[in-house]
């Protein structure tokens, strides 16, 4: 009987040490993209400080997107009026 019942419990404890080991790999990945990386000095920063940084970094990223797409959508308008400009005066 005692079988019956430590067969669950090994299961469960499989499932959370992979769980724990995708977890892990799933940061190690997140880590890598982030500027600096170096793996050695990762560790050394708790995870709550890591994911911190992670999502400030993609805000960073999000907001200089959004200027370049800006940037370009005015550059662009500039240059069809240019043209238009020329057009006109040919």
């Amino acid at each position: 009987m005692k079988n019956s019942k430590a067969a669950p419990k090994l299961e469960r404890k499989i499932v959370e040490k992979n769980r724990r080991d995708y977890m892990k790999l799933l940061l190690s990945n997140l880590d890598s993209l982030l500027p600096n990386y170096s793996p050695n000095t990762k560790k050394m920063i708790a995870l709550p400080e890591r994911l911190d940084e992670a999502v400030k970094y993609i805000k960073e990223l999000k907001m200089k997107v959004e200027k370049m797409e800006k940037k370009e959508c005015l550059s662009g308008s500039e240059g069809t009026s240019q043209q238009t400009t020329r057009e006109h005066n040919n």
